[in-house]
């Protein structure tokens, strides 16, 4: 008998059989069915009208005759016949934004009406097309059309950033509409007999009952808004008619205290996309802040809460946020500041992203607009890092020219024999793309056509972090990488390299552009890494991703060039750099900057972070505190299912073993988990593997997740 849960007779009409599909091995998983009771077991709980259903798609034969995989099958294809391609990508391509629709409804729509389109590695493009094809608001399509290089994402970012704005201007007073309604027009066209006179609706004598702007009710953005006096939808809590509660209270006027949305956390540090910084004393304690007037919600960061603002009591919160690209964001609570004599409350979030200083305080607060504006516009001639970075900014400057002083040499294998693959298909959608970056490679000089070799590695196609651009490389594992000879050079050890971190208070992290592809490979090394494409051969002219040595050889090179710097480490092509003061940390950059372009080494500006309080690097948190887990992957072993069976054990092992030293005695913890991956043990997950299982868990969320003090200190 079951002991854990119910599982109903399956109602057409009333359940999707995929959901009750998945339901049922919950089930089966819960009360630890055995396979060979799979069958019995789903004829006896699906009900009679499913099971008749089910015996006459089987016939002549018996339910009972079949596998379980067989049996779901044939349900599914019954009760859930695949849509037709043809029909769903109509569907999508008639679908517009609908009255009333915001752009993050809107967006939702469209990514469910893609599911059963078959799009493939087209999606996000199909994506985008159908997002700038569909808006009602023609300001935003204008916008959006003269993008040059628009993606999903920045299309759904300029979309609601513009929406925000529009309803901000209602909400701050309708002010714009007021000065259009003051034109007096001096001319009107005569209307002709056949032509009715439009009906004018009378303005109400106090504005628009919603939000007291200047315009219509029937068209203003709060129609779906939510009071905060009364409760009801449909007007801000300023205009609400309960006056004798409403005239006492002040009020943060916005759409909804269930779910904001937010289009924040994708400031570009670039000149041209300055963030609006201002600084606050909070209880006593400066704080920097964004200005950030689409977000009607002042939030302040995990990290600055506790290690500045720890004081004050943290009180739950019903607010959910969402970022403008629809993502969740994670909230700790409320808590309340005092600045300026004035009591403040703001969001905490969990993490370490932006202090965003929103609405809410805005109208509290005064600020000096002038001189924000001022800092904002203009370069500070006595900000150090800038003037650092305009001093040498040959280093960001991209050309095609190779890493000076080193070339890269591939060893092979004494009687070591050449191995040739003929080229793999290229999927339709994606040949296009990968003939043009094949032809930006060869203008580059990376790659270089030949007529023949004897060597060749079929094309791999990567698609980059960004979903626009690939990244080609060669499949090596088949190739030259049997025949190598692996350099002995060695990789930084993780422990070493943060002890040489020890006391810094800052981190300047460097990137650099296209690493591998910027060091040259000697004539002798060209003709290994041939690859084969359907455009033909082309032999590589720089080192390239996916070489086993490749790694061990670029480090080298660094490592040559950074030698003797206090307080500079490099993992391949990141470069992580501190100090125990400004003026030390400045120095020790300068001498980074000086060296770099020596050897004609370029930087990715975008991606460079100069004499921030804290980093990502290698995977870890790194602050003056020492370091830590960072959040995605605490997140990732945190989600991490019950092990299955030993390859899934391993994964997840795996998984924790990147943080094992934040856990003591982890070993000792695991030892019931190790002992099934033992040869021959037989696979049984007892009640210790479960405990050892969660305890980890604990133990590393405890220790990693919040920004707190390790053992493992800088």
């Amino acid at each position: 008998m079951p002991l854990f849960g119910k599982i109903s007779e399956f109602q057409d009409g009333q359940e999707s059989f995929l959901n009750y599909e998945e339901r049922l091995v919950q089930f089966f998983e819960a009360n630890e069915v055995p396979d060979e009771k799979l069958v019995p077991v789903f004829l006896s709980v699906i009900g009679s009208t499913a099971y008749g259903v089910l015996k006459n798609l089987v016939a002549p034969a018996l339910p009972k005759d079949k596998s379980y995989a067989d049996l779901v099958k044939l349900l599914k294809n019954h009760y859930n016949p695949k849509p037709l391609t043809i029909s769903e990508r109509f569907k999508f391509n008639k679908r517009n934004q609908k009255e009333g629709e915001t752009v993050s409804e809107y967006v939702v729509e469209l990514k469910r009406l893609s599911t059963h389109c078959d799009f493939g590695t087209f999606l996000n493009d199909a994506l985008r097309d159908r997002f700038v094809c569909g808006p009602r608001s023609e300001t935003i399509q204008k916008k959006l059309l003269a993008e040059e290089e628009l993606s999903f994402d920045q299309a759904i970012k300029i979309s609601t950033a513009m929406e925000m704005a529009e309803k901000d201007t209602v909400s701050f007073g309708g002010m714009a509409a007021a000065a259009v309604n003051k034109v007096k027009i001096k001319s009107r066209p005569v209307s002709t007999p056949s032509e009715p006179k439009p009906v004018k609706t009378p303005m109400k004598k106090n504005g628009c009952y919603r939000c007291g702007g200047n315009h219509r009710s029937d068209s203003c953005m709060h129609k779906k808004s939510k009071c905060y006096n009364c409760g009801k939808i449909g007007h801000l809590a300023n205009n609400c008619r309960n006056r004798q509660f409403a005239k006492n209270t002040n009020f943060v006027e916005e759409s909804s205290d269930e779910e904001l949305t937010l289009f924040v956390y994708s400031n570009s540090e670039s000149k041209s996309n300055h963030p609006f910084k201002v600084n606050f004393m909070l209880d006593n304690e400066d704080v920097l802040f964004e200005l950030d007037t689409g977000s009607s919600r002042t939030l302040i960061n995990e990290h600055t809460y506790r290690a500045q603002l720890g004081g004050n009591k943290l009180r739950p919160t019903n607010i959910k946020l969402k970022s403008y690209s629809g993502q969740s964001i994670d909230t700790l609570g409320e808590i309340t500041v005092s600045s300026e004599g004035k009591l403040l409350t703001a969001v905490v979030v969990k993490g370490n992203r932006p202090n965003l200083l929103g609405r809410d305080w805005l109208k509290q607060i005064k600020l000096d607009w002038k001189t924000i504006f001022a800092s904002v516009n203009k370069v500070d001639s006595s900000d150090p890092v800038e003037t650092m970075k305009q001093k040498f900014s040959e280093v960001f400057v991209k050309n095609d020219k190779p890493i000076l002083g080193f070339k890269a040499t591939i060893h092979l294998k004494e009687n070591s024999k050449p191995w040739f693959h003929k080229a793999r298909p290229v999927p339709y959608a994606l040949k296009d793309k990968v003939t043009e970056e094949l032809k930006i490679l060869e203008k580059d000089g990376v790659i270089e056509r030949v007529d023949n070799s004897s060597w060749a590695s079929p094309l791999v196609v990567v698609p980059k972090a960004d979903k626009k651009s690939l990244r080609l490389c060669g499949d090596y594992k088949v190739s030259v990488n049997r025949e190598i000879s692996e350099d002995q050079y060695p990789l930084p050890n993780v422990d070493d390299m943060f002890a040489t971190l020890a006391g810094g208070k800052k981190f300047t992290k460097l990137d650099l552009t296209q690493a591998y592809a910027q060091l040259e490979l000697d004539e002798n090394s060209k003709d290994l890494l041939t690859i084969n494409t359907h455009l033909g051969l082309y032999k590589y002219n720089r080192l390239a991703y996916g070489v086993s040595s490749a790694p061990a050889i670029f480090q080298s090179v660094m490592d040559t060039v950074l030698a003797g710097l206090s307080g500079v480490v490099c993992r391949i092509d990141d470069i992580l750099i501190t100090a125990p003061s400004d003026d030390v940390h400045l120095q020790r950059l300068e001498e980074v900057l000086r060296r770099l372009p020596t050897h004609n080494i370029k930087l990715n500006a975008n991606k460079c972070v100069f004499m921030a309080k804290n980093v990502v690097f290698m995977g870890h948190l790194v602050d003056e505190e020492g370091i830590h887990p960072t959040d995605d992957k605490v997140e990732a072993v945190m989600k991490a299912p019950v092990p299955t069976d030993v390859g899934t054990l391993k994964s997840y092992l795996g998984l924790l073993n990147y943080y094992g030293s934040f856990i003591p005695n982890l070993s000792t913890m695991l030892h019931p988990l190790h002992q099934l991956l033992r040869k021959g043990a037989k696979w049984e997950w007892s009640a210790e593997c479960q405990e050892a299982f969660d305890r980890s868990k604990d133990e590393l969320s405890g220790r990693g997740y919040s920004f707190t003090m390790m053992n493992r200190n800088l």
